[in-house]
């Protein structure tokens, strides 16, 4: 089979962890005694985090010596904001405008988010939080910005080494100090607890490029490879059992962090049967749904808790209609994203053209 960028599985898991963080910020929809759905749906970030460290490992270990590091790190994290940056735009205009419907903001709010806009919140400034989902792509730059020069060097060294260091001793600091890795906009004396969790769980993406690396070069029986897939779909469905019925884990969280490491590690050594299967068109379109599915949850989830149109609605009514809406509004805002990626370079040679004389 023809090798493709894309892992299938993984496109398969970042689609289905999306869709649980949308249900779970659906308990604001739900009336009294309404049960919810994936109390515990925010162990879903684990997964994300660890997989784009690992995919951040792969860049590293990729990146030639032509460039220095300082160039190169630049390069890495430019090229990661640009790609996200047209849904952020989206979504944070989206949800402004649903505020400017039903609510009433106050300029210092719309003067403070544009950090939060061009995602600095979790460096510590203190903003109003226009979409609030979007901490976690803040905390991923910022701790790339760290994590990926180091790597960058030091490759090896920094892989094998010093982020097991790191992951060991932040994993016990994080445990005794805080019990679980939940409350990501708690502040922690220097940083936001959510980017300690971003660091954490990034070095241990690193750390699982190694370890896949080492796992492709074995060959496996077909019963090595049927017990791998069935562990696979283990790990991945019992991470959604726990988050169905378990809100806060505690030290829990720490085992659910082996569990999903183990999980994306089988994917990504492409030694599961389920991986032929799912790279397929129909999986890496489920992918690039995930990045506005999440994005832009809060839109939809704003407009129908703001709006009188659902108050009579019961909570899985309401869960089934955002679900749909936020399917729709997302594959709109990959349709637009595609036109201003497809006619963003004349874009801006025009207004280069009408700004800057050319010699």
């Amino acid at each position: 089979m023809k090798k493709s960028k894309h892992n299938g599985i993984i496109s398969l898991w970042k689609f289905l962890f999306s869709v649980m963080i949308v249900i779970l910020h659906c308990d604001s929809l739900a009336g009294n005694n309404e049960k919810t759905l994936f109390i515990g749906g925010a162990i879903a970030v684990e997964f994300f985090f660890i997989t784009s460290g690992y995919l951040m490992a792969v860049s590293a270990f990729k990146s030639g010596r032509k460039k220095d590091v300082a160039s190169d790190t630049w390069s890495f994290i430019g090229k990661k904001f640009k790609a996200l940056f047209p849904y952020v735009l989206i979504a944070f205009l989206s949800i402004s405008i649903v505020n400017i419907i039903f609510k009433s903001n106050n300029i210092y709010n719309w003067i403070t988010s544009i950090w939060d806009l061009f995602l600095l919140r979790m460096t510590g400034i203190k903003t109003a939080r226009i979409n609030k989902v979007a901490w976690y792509l803040s905390a991923m730059l910022l701790s790339m910005l760290i994590i990926y020069p180091l790597l960058r060097k030091y490759k090896k060294n920094y892989s094998t080494l010093i982020a097991p260091i790191i992951v060991i001793f932040l994993a016990g600091y994080m445990s005794h100090q805080y019990g679980d890795l939940r409350e990501p906009m708690q502040w922690v004396g220097f940083c936001y607890k959510g980017l300690l969790r971003a660091f954490l769980e990034l070095n241990i993406g690193v750390i699982l490029y190694e370890v896949v690396s080492y796992f492709k070069k074995i060959k496996l029986t077909n019963l090595g490879n049927n017990l791998i897939t069935l562990l696979e779909i283990f790990c991945f469905t019992i991470v959604f059992i726990i988050a169905q019925f378990l809100e806060k884990g505690n030290k829990l969280d720490y085992i659910i962090l082996v569990i999903l490491t183990v999980g994306i590690g089988i994917a990504f050594s492409e030694k599961s049967k389920l991986y032929s299967f799912c790279c397929n068109k129909f999986f890496y379109y489920l992918e690039r749904l995930s990045v506005p599915i999440f994005l832009n949850q809060m839109v939809v989830i704003y407009f129908m808790e703001y709006s009188s149109w659902f108050s009579n609605w019961n909570y899985y009514g309401k869960v089934v209609f955002c679900l749909g809406a936020l399917f729709l509004f997302s594959a709109l805002t990959l349709k637009v994203v595609e036109l201003w990626q497809k006619n963003e370079e004349s874009v801006f040679s025009f207004i280069k053209n009408k700004l800057i004389i050319s010699k």
